[in-house]
């Protein structure tokens, strides 16, 4: 098995889960904007960079090596992404500034087409969207 195809049987298949209302995610622009303020808001949350599957791509080095193109590589990882949101439900926390691109074009959309997700940060997500769409 290459690189790519244990990379992308790690994203398929390792744990990512969390329990109803305890997945979350922290941006690195909210992290350096609040950075003695974000873990204690995040709290206990299950994000994605805590999850087995993560661990194990990032184990990896896809973005190290030749082996494997930066566009495989980011592939790759939405997969396993996608599956986190997929899986989450409840309410889910999300500290993220109002411009960050990667964040409203890649994590936001999964989270409002799961329809297990009811609420961001305790209200209504589509609600809480229209303030990082506006």
């Amino acid at each position: 098995m290459n690189l790519k195809e244990r990379a992308t049987f790690v994203a398929k298949t390792f744990r990512l889960g969390a329990a109803r209302d305890r997945a979350g995610m922290v941006t690195e622009a909210y992290k350096k904007a609040y950075p003695y303020v974000w873990e204690e808001k995040i709290g206990q949350k299950v994000k994605f960079e805590d999850s087995l599957c993560y661990k194990e791509l990032s184990r990896l080095e896809l973005y190290d090596k030749k082996e494997i193109s930066k566009e495989d590589a980011d592939e790759i990882f939405l997969i396993a992404r996608k599956r986190f949101w997929k899986a989450a439900s409840g309410n889910v926390t999300i500290l993220a500034l109002k411009n960050e691109t990667n964040w409203l074009a890649v994590d936001l959309p999964l989270i409002l087409e799961n329809t297990a997700i009811r609420r961001i940060n305790g209200e209504n997500k589509f609600e809480f969207a229209k303030k990082y769409s506006a």
